[in-house]
């Protein structure tokens, strides 16, 4: 019931997408939950609609974190970094970006911006400003005009006061190339064409793990539909062939991260799709990779219940 509780919203506050992912995540042996059964099922937890609404705004408004305010080396004027991210903390690509500014041990702020697909809340105008496309992530960087690095090609520069980047790849390009602390790609023990090759294997398993939920959704909405069935079992079976790769290449390399003992870049751009194979695949399949002898070098990775 609590799974079920956490996605009691309204429909008519999210997008379809987000719906049908929410709708995903109810089946229960191929029994589907309407919406109105979920409202009760919170509505009886103290979750009226109305308080679902009013926390759903509130959070819209302006989401708390530790990093939200200025930190002491910013307002003495240093350069510093500011993260567009996600409100409700869905999007994988802020988290590996996040992952990557937390092991670095820089400075930075969270700012937070609705996704449309949430359509809750006001855009700020600053967002629209940094990401006129509303993409996420977004840094901006704050620094002096004749920073270096200001105008390298694939950043833009904006007001004098800072420049912006867009997206997981430039950004995580950026962080590890100008930014201090611990190197996290480019360092003894990383063969850099490999690691091309674990980050193309990345982008395989999110597109499976899409595939896989968007599969186990029609299937549901329609289980006397021989065809959806097999779709969603040929989806389960490219998700969880995906997943053993991922652990042959961990094991292969002594572990526990994709080059034995070193932490990269590598293992930052799988977390945030580990954590969404090992939900869906208990809600939906119930397989659990948390335990188990199938996924021995993925049992690690695998967020704890």
């Amino acid at each position: 019931l609590k799974v079920k509780f956490c996605i009691a919203i309204d429909t008519a506050s999210i997008a379809a997408p987000l719906r049908a992912l929410a709708l995903a995540m109810v089946v229960v042996s191929s029994e589907l939950w309407t919406w109105p059964q979920i409202s009760d099922a919170a509505g009886a937890l103290g979750y009226s609609s109305d308080k679902r609404a009013s926390e759903l705004s509130r959070l819209s408004a302006r989401s708390v974190s530790p990093r939200d305010a200025p930190t002491a080396a910013a307002e003495a004027g240093a350069a510093r970094l500011m993260l567009w991210r996600d409100t409700y903390g869905w999007c994988p690509f802020c988290h590996q970006v996040q992952l990557h500014l937390e092991e670095k041990g820089v400075e930075y702020q969270v700012r937070r911006a609705p996704l449309s697909m949430y359509r809750v809340g006001e855009v700020d105008p600053e967002f629209v400003q940094d990401s006129p496309g509303g993409l996420v992530p977004t840094l901006r960087v704050h620094a002096a005009a004749d920073s270096p690095g200001a105008g390298a090609e694939g950043v833009e520069v904006g007001p004098p006061a800072w420049r912006v980047i867009r997206g997981a790849v430039d950004i995580a390009d950026f962080i590890e190339t100008s930014c201090a602390g611990p190197l996290l790609l480019r360092l003894p023990g990383i063969d850099l064409n490999l690691a091309k090759v674990y980050l193309s294997l990345a982008e395989v398993l999110d597109g499976h793990l899409m595939g896989m939920t968007k599969a186990a959704v029609a299937a549901a909405l329609e289980p006397d539909n021989e065809g959806l069935q097999r779709e969603a079992k040929e989806a389960d079976r490219w998700l969880l062939s995906t997943l053993e790769d991922v652990d042959l290449a961990v094991r292969e390399s002594g572990g526990p991260f994709f080059f034995g003992a070193v932490f990269s870049v590598v293992d930052m751009a799988f977390a945030p799709w580990i954590d969404r194979a090992a939900a869906m695949l208990s809600f939906l399949r119930k397989v659990d990779l948390r335990r188990g002898a199938r996924f021995p070098g993925v049992e690690g990775r695998a967020p704890g219940p």
